[in-house]
């Protein structure tokens, strides 16, 4: 999911329509590098974060496959936050979302098929 989320979210950075919702100018400034940035890194923090705290907090206390299922609602929970995003907060919200449902199923995946 990484690279895939990453590659799409920084195509959609061009589209004239998505810039002009946002409210960015046509040329990157200052402000507008700074929200891709976030944009782009909150999914890779949430991931990062949740990866290694949900490892004990969610899958050793309740399973694999709870947890498989809890990061992918959250997952899904953060690609409807970003669809329906009327800010660039909210984007980086939705983004910090999906990547806190991909870091647990990154970390209880591997643990689930070890045990199947």
């Amino acid at each position: 999911f990484h690279g895939y989320d990453n590659g799409v979210v920084s195509d959609v950075f061009t589209m004239p329509s998505f810039r002009e919702m946002m409210g960015w100018p046509a040329k990157d400034d200052g402000n507008v590098a700074f929200m891709k940035g976030l944009t782009v890194n909150g999914f890779n923090a949430g991931a990062a974060v949740s990866a290694v705290l949900s490892g004990h907090l969610i899958v050793d206390r309740y399973g694999r496959r709870p947890a498989l299922l809890l990061g992918s609602v959250l997952f899904a929970l953060g690609g409807l936050v970003q669809a329906t995003a009327w800010s660039a907060v909210s984007l980086v919200a939705g983004r910090l979302i999906a990547g806190v449902g991909v870091g647990t199923t990154s970390c209880a995946g591997p643990a689930y098929i070890a045990e199947v």
